[in-house]
């Protein structure tokens, strides 16, 4: 999961997370890819394809957060 948290005082117009780096995945793991999904709002939002190096959040208004469960898909 990533929580995204914006504690500024304007929009945050986008935020990025690099998968390996950041979130310690292996790259096997992101060969894979990851199907995205927002846990407060109960919805999926979008797939990562395989390889992809980076989730992007955007439009993160003031004080808010945004809280992303990623499931590796199946190869």
């Amino acid at each position: 999961a990533v929580y995204f948290l914006n504690a500024l005082e304007r929009t945050m117009p986008s935020f990025e997370v690099d998968l390996a780096k950041d979130l310690g995945i292996s790259p096997a793991t992101i060969q894979k890819g990851f199907q995205v999904r927002d846990i407060w709002n109960h919805r999926d939002l979008t797939q990562l394809p395989p390889g992809s190096q980076k989730l992007s959040v955007q439009g993160v208004t003031a004080r808010d957060s945004v809280f992303l469960l990623l499931k590796p898909q199946d190869a």
